[in-house]
């Protein structure tokens, strides 16, 4: 999974459409069929956050865990190549980040969603890099449910553990904001841009597939069926 030129991989989709394990899958990662470490093929952007580290989340391969004021003093030192506010928590990778991971010898990837792509396009677009873009589709149902069973099993764990009334209630919150964007803005994220694969969120196999042949008519110079997808 290379390109012949310096080139970025942008992933975006909506709530619950399994962007997160299809990053691990092309980065970490695991075998679809066996749960063991591989190297990955590509090398993620890791961005600077301002929240608190979840469980399961590890500091430089998830985010480098920062507080508000180290992101303030980073933003007046002119350090971050993106930064954006999501819900109250800051988000910023660094140019440093940038420059390392684009000059490396496996292709970068990030997670973004529409606004912060047009950020992306532009800053390769300045430096000289190319830019791949994808987006993940999984029906709407398909992701509702999935949103459903992640706030069932936050619930349930705050039960195991003693109950706390105000971390159930921003489960809840949190559970509430994110159907809102399933069911409203989201809807329309795939027609914001004009990608360069759409890829199957429900098949991470087949997706990892469509993916490396969308990169080879890249390398190709071969204009590939518009959109191309096999969803």
């Amino acid at each position: 999974m290379k390109f012949d030129t310096p080139t970025l991989i942008t992933l975006t989709a909506p709530t619950c459409s399994g962007k997160s394990f299809l990053l691990n899958m092309l980065t970490d990662s695991i075998t679809p069929t066996r749960r063991e470490f591989i190297k990955g093929k590509c090398e993620r952007i890791v961005s600077t956050t301002t929240r608190n580290r979840r469980d399961g989340e590890e500091e430089g391969r998830d985010y480098h865990y920062i507080s508000e004021e180290q992101s303030l003093e980073m933003e007046k030192r002119g350090e971050f190549a993106e930064l954006i506010e999501f819900r109250g928590t800051r988000y910023g990778v660094t140019k440093a980040e940038m420059a390392n991971k684009m000059a490396g010898a496996r292709p970068p990837i990030v997670i973004l969603e529409p606004k912060g792509l047009a950020i992306y396009e532009q800053m390769c677009k300045d430096n000289g890099w190319g830019i791949f873009k994808v987006f993940v589709t999984t029906p709407e149902e398909v992701r509702i449910s999935r949103l459903i069973a992640r706030t069932t099993q936050d619930i349930s764990q705050d039960a195991a553990n003693g109950y706390d009334h105000y971390l159930t209630m921003k489960h809840i919150k949190t559970h509430t904001n994110r159907m809102l964007s399933i069911t409203g803005e989201e809807r329309h994220w795939m027609t914001t841009n004009r990608w360069d694969a759409i890829i199957d969120g429900t098949d991470h196999v087949r997706a990892i597939a469509d993916l490396k042949q969308g990169i080879t008519w890249r390398n190709q110079r071969t204009a590939p069926p518009t959109p191309y997808h096999h969803v």
